[in-house]
């Protein structure tokens, strides 16, 4: 039983050194190589996206929060951030000050259980918030001069004050 299982072992150590082997064990470096190196790539292109998203979320917020405020909404964003969720792909979360109480956004589960967008703002607020998102993205788009913006009744919903305050805009 011994000198089968040193037999064994002597067949396994020179089908290693076998040129089929040897290659396979070549690619399989590189191959690793390639991968850890790919790895600190996507590290690195990560943190540079999270800088620039970082940077870019605080100019969104910026700009909306003067929208709104130029609106007469009486909320704000507050705490916009960016995450990646499921395979990488972007998502900002953020979450609302309404007279000095947060309110995030929440999912349907959150209903019951606390302050969420679903249930704090009227119809009114959600439509000028997304018209504020709207606008402040529009700003950025480039050769906007050039442009033609068609807008399909945003100002619906909204009382007098936030409909002259929106059509100013």
């Amino acid at each position: 039983t011994t000198l089968q299982s040193e037999i064994k072992k002597l067949e396994a150590a020179l089908q290693r050194q076998q040129p089929v082997t040897l290659a396979a064990v070549a690619e399989y470096q590189a191959a690793d190589a390639e991968r850890k190196r790919l790895q600190a790539e996507k590290t690195q292109v990560r943190e540079q996206s999270d800088a620039l998203m970082t940077t870019t979320l605080q100019a969104y917020q910026i700009s909306i929060n003067t929208l709104l405020a130029t609106f007469g909404a009486e909320f704000s964003i507050e705490e916009l951030n960016h995450t990646s969720v499921g395979s990488g792909e972007p998502r900002t979360e953020y979450a609302l000050s309404l007279r000095n109480i947060a309110v995030k956004l929440g999912s349907r589960a959150d209903l019951t259980s606390e302050h969420s967008f679903a249930s704090t703002l009227s119809e009114a607020d959600k439509r000028t918030l997304a018209f504020a998102f709207f606008l402040a993205r529009l700003k950025t788009t480039p050769n906007l001069d050039s442009s033609v913006v068609v807008l399909d009744d945003p100002v619906a919903s909204l009382d007098r004050n936030r409909r002259y305050q929106s059509v100013r805009q």
